[in-house]
């Protein structure tokens, strides 16, 4: 019997953005929103410790959004150009791309299973990767 163990952590963070669309919308003026962030991690197997990974590993990665403008966070080390409009979408874009690159390493091999971002309360994005 194969297991898959899945880990989940939500953390909320506080940050601006605008956007830049090619119509009229309140988004482009800059502008702040209390993000939930919820992310899965799974793995085939445990690490060394009996974990997927530890959770301040996300923790640490999705609140180098906290309290700032997220323009600047997802373009100062971009390497792809699709972050260039900070989305919900392009938000949980990067932030799995970030988090996939910090368990890259990681000798369980752990991989972002799932991320829901929350711009409002009624208001969210959820990407899944299909392995």
């Amino acid at each position: 019997m194969e297991k898959k163990y899945t880990i989940v952590k939500t953390i909320k963070v506080q940050a601006a953005h605008k956007l830049d669309l090619p119509y009229v919308s309140a988004c482009t003026r800059l502008h702040g929103h209390q993000w939930k962030i919820k992310v899965s991690v799974s793995a085939y197997s445990l690490n060394e410790d009996g974990m997927v990974i530890d959770f301040e590993i996300i923790k640490g990665i999705v609140n180098r959004l906290d309290h700032n403008y997220i323009n600047d966070v997802i373009n100062s080390s971009k390497e792809k150009e699709e972050y260039d409009n900070p989305t919900a979408e392009n938000i949980a874009d990067y932030l799995i791309d970030e988090l996939n690159q910090g368990l890259l390493s990681l000798s369980n091999s752990p991989w972002v299973e799932k991320i829901e971002v929350w711009e409002t309360e009624n208001n969210k994005v959820i990407v899944e990767i299909c392995k």
